[in-house]
């Protein structure tokens, strides 16, 4: 009676330390997953979007992962095309002043032309982010 009592002890010890140490493990490892997401949205937030997640991963971290660089993805396109709209409408803006100047004669057509280029290119960014954002440096 006793010997059984002991083994069964001590089967009880080990399923109890392998569970312990089982739930331990997945616990690390979903703490981690979620880590690296929460380190990679905190990229985005200050305005790196060339961030990605790895996609190794299965199960639910592994649909997290693959949706967030769906959205990161998305966000990317989205800011190429506010700014290549943004451009075709300086395209626009210069080919209107180009006529106005060609029809008064001004002989500064070509340096207002790379003064108006260079600004909106250094600007650009500072047209795509709002005022109320305070991730985003000012630029001057």
């Amino acid at each position: 009676m006793v010997k059984l009592r002991n083994t069964t002890i001590i089967i009880g010890s080990v399923a109890l330390t392998v569970g312990i140490v089982v739930a331990l493990s997945v616990s690390f490892s979903l703490s981690r997953s979620i880590i690296v997401l929460q380190r990679l949205m905190k990229q985005v937030e200050i305005g790196n979007i060339d961030v990605h997640a790895p996609e190794n991963k299965r199960g639910e971290i592994g649909y997290l992962y693959r949706r967030f660089n769906a959205m990161v993805n998305e966000i990317n396109n989205l800011i190429l095309t506010v700014t290549a709209l943004q451009v075709k409408e300086k395209e626009m803006e210069l080919k209107q002043l180009d006529s106005k100047m060609q029809v008064s004669g001004d002989k500064n057509i070509v340096p207002l032309r790379v003064a108006i280029i260079a600004a909106f290119s250094f600007y650009r960014y500072k047209f795509l982010s709002r005022v109320e954002d305070k991730n985003l440096y000012r630029l001057p």
